[in-house]
């Protein structure tokens, strides 16, 4: 029993930590998503919106990976969410650990 208590714990924090860092990074790729999609005049032509109300809904699809090859370390997301008019919009995000 303590051995399993002093193998849990560990696995436990990182699947805590594990969890803050993919909701940072979706949070991440969405707002990048929404600045590109309010930049994009034609984008905001096809919603009949403007820029300055153009919103992220809710994610209603999301498929992540994460590589690590001789300590470099390559991370993948894809996020489907739904924008303001009922449209749907697809972000991808590809980035090693320094962010890039």
């Amino acid at each position: 029993k303590i051995l399993a208590n002093v193998l849990i714990k560990p696995l436990a924090g990182a699947l805590e930590n594990t969890l803050r860092e993919s909701a940072e990074d979706s949070d991440d790729l969405i707002n990048q998503a929404v600045s590109a999609l309010r930049r994009d005049p034609d984008v905001l032509a096809a919603l009949g919106v403007s820029a300055d109300v153009l919103e992220a809904g809710p994610i209603f699809s999301s498929l992540g990976g994460s590589s690590n090859i001789n300590g470099q370390i390559s991370k993948n997301l894809q996020l489907q969410f739904q924008v303001v008019g009922g449209a749907i919009a697809v972000a991808r995000g590809q980035g090693d650990e320094s962010g890039r």
